[in-house]
């Protein structure tokens, strides 16, 4: 006898023939090795006649819409305030108060795209004004040391933040359209005309701060303010470039107290603040 392959029941069956089936939901399949039961093939045969209803449902709905641009509904669905307005009105003259409703309900969606964009803007602009500021501070700072470097400086000189050279730098230098360090207005330097190069106002710059260099360059001694133990003076307070360069070549520690005690603050430390 040929084996069916859905029963209600495996009675009158032996047991050999009822082990082939395998009981799912109220019924029993038949289960071959490489083939699909039947209850497969009515549960994928269920579920694909449910999507064709749905699918079916669902262009019947959108043939409603048959030819409207998807972006035309959108604006009309955003007037139905201003229309509600109007139907209140019943073609009678409106009201200032309903002149002014119909307009708050086309100009506030502008409204809030307006002020995101702002705040948007605001943000970038920020950020610009900081990474230009960090970026200049960068040109100067970089330009400094590696013309001090040429120019053979004092390592001491130009190695920190704090370090005369690179100080002198942030008083008399300035990042001009091309990208090049040039010189300020009143920079204090004999000789040297705004908008110079920094290169070029080397020269100058050893003369007067030649307590930046060697010794053996040739550019004198400290003076006596700057000996060990003879700082009567805070040399940041008075602003003098050269005993503050000879005070940090004889003594560090004194001059980074001298630095602190004084008040003054680095770039970084104006930007930080800024931040």
């Amino acid at each position: 006898m040929a084996l069916k392959m859905m029963l209600d029941s495996l009675d009158g069956l032996s047991e050999q023939e009822a082990g082939h089936y395998v009981k799912k939901g109220d019924k029993y399949e038949l289960q071959v090795e490489g083939a699909k039961t039947q209850g497969d093939l009515d549960r994928v045969q269920k579920a694909l006649n449910d999507e064709r209803n749905v699918s079916k449902d669902l262009k019947a709905k959108l043939n409603l819409f048959e030819g409207l641009d998807a972006e035309e509904v959108k604006k009309q669905l955003g007037r139905i305030p201003e229309l509600e307005t109007l139907a209140e009105a019943g073609g009678k003259k409106l009201d200032e108060k309903q002149v002014e409703a119909i307009v708050n309900a086309r100009i506030a969606p502008l409204k809030t795209e307006n002020t995101s964009l702002k705040t948007n803007l605001d943000q970038a602009n920020a950020k610009v004004v900081a990474y230009e500021a960090e970026k200049r501070q960068n040109t100067i700072n970089e330009g400094m040391r590696a013309l001090a470097s040429e120019f053979k400086a004092s390592p001491d000189a130009y190695g920190t933040a704090i370090s005369p050279l690179m100080l002198l730098a942030n008083s008399i230098c300035e990042v001009d359209a091309a990208g090049q360090l040039v010189i300020k207005e009143k920079s204090g330097l004999p000789g040297v005309e705004h908008g110079t190069l920094l290169k070029d106002a080397f020269p100058a710059i050893q003369k007067v701060y030649a307590s930046c260099w060697p010794p053996s360059s040739g550019t004198g001694a400290p003076g006596s303010n700057n000996s060990p133990g003879g700082f009567t003076k805070n040399v940041f307070k008075e602003n003098n470039m050269t005993a503050r360069g000879q005070l940090l070549q004889t003594n560090k520690e004194e001059a980074e107290r001298q630095f602190k005690a004084s008040g003054l603050k680095t770039y970084w430390d104006t930007y930080q603040e800024k931040k």
